[in-house]
């Protein structure tokens, strides 16, 4: 018995695969959603290249499946293959051999992660069997697929002047939504959420687009930032964008009241910075040096030009070094900036709130 389970053993490590490339691998713990077999013919290119074009069709977004491509070398030549190369990490391929012989069929494996948010139902990756002779003897796999199921909007952030003169705005963004999912599967939800602002999928000249109606008068004076969350038809928000309204002729710094939201970790606010006066924006409109406390406490802070004289700030902070309890930051911490503009050194402050998903650790 003893002697048979070693003969056993020995011819599996036989079988291993000789190369492998990548960070994932087929014995993830992640559940295997499809499995596609293709057969392609290895060619070459005007400048004496080898290429192979390899087409996966549609694949399920956020799924790891195995895809198992069969090379055949209708040439005369054995092709060495000394290493692997993908140029997606979200691949891993493994070759069991180290040549690819002269009218040979040979098999490379792949494990590939479809990744659950992209801006771009096309997707592509090369693999490279690299000979060590020389670039004129290395095979190049160009491998591309079509998201299935995918729902993502085509920005990650869309800024717009909000004009108080005119009742009624709207604007369009495009959207991903590729079967087998249906248009009646996908809600949108705000956060945080105002009256003046709704959200709906509409049919657009190729594909879908989101569109968003906009009634200034419901919109703060300083501007108006929030989240918009694309949900499935279980509640679950597969993307999310941010929107930023902002009326130029009168934002200084807004909200008044930063809104603290984070997890574990670390918890960050948004808000919205307008330099009116051309004087104080820096050369080229680039973004004005920035910095903030909450209380005694330096924030990490970003400063993103959304338009002219219109500035995105971000702060956060990890969780851990917040030590102001709850009830002290409801009776009136205040978040302290210091602008440094081309013109004048300001000094401003803004309220906070905690909300509940980051509510503080009481001492």
């Amino acid at each position: 018995m003893l002697s048979t389970a070693l003969e056993i053993l020995n011819r599996l490590a036989v079988m291993l695969p000789l190369l492998t490339v990548g960070v994932s691998s087929l014995a993830d713990e992640k559940k295997l959603g499809f499995e596609t077999s293709h057969e392609v013919v290895l060619k070459q290119l005007s400048q004496g290249l080898y290429h192979v074009k390899v087409d996966l069709g549609e694949l399920p977004i956020g799924m790891k499946g195995n895809v198992h491509i069969d090379l055949i070398n209708n040439f005369d030549l054995d092709f060495p293959v000394k290493d692997l190369k993908a140029s997606c990490g979200c691949t891993s391929v493994s070759f069991d051999k180290d040549t690819i012989a002269a009218g040979a069929t040979v098999r490379l494996e792949l494990a590939l992660n479809t990744q659950m948010i992209r801006r771009n139902a096309e997707q592509a990756f090369q693999i490279r069997l690299v000979s060590g002779r020389g670039d004129r003897h290395d095979i190049t796999l160009a491998v591309r697929y079509r998201l299935a199921g995918m729902v993502a909007f085509g920005k990650e952030m869309v800024s717009q002047e909000i004009n108080a003169d005119v009742k009624r705005q709207q604007l369009a963004v495009p959207f991903f939504l590729t079967p087998p999912t249906l248009p009646k599967q996908v809600s949108f939800e705000m956060s945080p959420s105002n009256d003046g602002v709704s959200a709906k999928l509409a049919p657009a000249d190729s594909g879908w687009q989101v569109i968003i109606d906009v009634e200034p008068l419901f919109l703060p004076r300083k501007g108006f930032f929030t989240t918009l969350n694309a949900m499935n038809d279980a509640g679950e928000t597969v993307d999310h964008m941010s929107l930023v309204f902002y009326q130029a002729k009168d934002i200084e710094l807004s909200p008044r009241t930063l809104i603290f939201r984070g997890n574990d970790e670390k918890i960050g606010a948004d808000g919205i910075l307008h330099l009116h006066d051309e004087k104080d924006r820096p050369a080229n409109d680039r973004p004005p040096s920035v910095s903030a406390k909450l209380g005694e406490l330096k924030l990490a802070v970003k400063c993103t030009r959304i338009g002219k004289g219109i500035y995105r700030l971000h702060v956060n902070c990890d969780r851990e070094k917040l030590a102001v309890p709850a009830e002290v930051a409801d009776a009136g911490t205040e978040v302290s900036w210091h602008i440094v503009t081309a013109s004048r050194v300001v000094g401003l402050s803004s309220r906070v709130h905690f909300s509940c998903i980051a509510n503080l650790p009481t001492p």
